[in-house]
């Protein structure tokens, strides 16, 4: 009966070795980084749709008497097309590290 517990305990402990614990870790990083990329990836396409939206938007703006559209509106809108040009110019950096 001892020689089945010590292969057992063998077995048990090239389990739950280091080596085993750090190629989980490294493949945890791996996805966490994968995971990470994607995220951003889905940022710049949902940054990128803003800025198209905003472009056509502005161009309606422009066959349209501006005075049609009140001071706030059009301050908000180009702090919101600030804001997306730099959120894009962010994640491209980000993405290229």
């Amino acid at each position: 009966m001892r020689p089945i517990k010590l292969k057992f305990l063998a077995k048990f402990k090239t389990l739950f070795s280091n080596e085993n614990l750090v190629e989980t870790t490294q493949s945890d990083n791996l996805k966490t980084l994968a995971d990470e990329k994607m995220k951003t990836s889905k940022q710049l396409q949902a940054s990128l749709k803003q800025l198209e939206f905003i472009s056509f938007f502005e161009t309606h703006i422009d066959k349209r008497k501006e005075e049609s559209y009140s001071l706030s509106f059009l301050q908000e809108l180009e702090n919101i097309k600030y804001a997306s040009q730099k959120s894009v110019i962010e994640l491209i950096e980000y993405q290229k590290a």
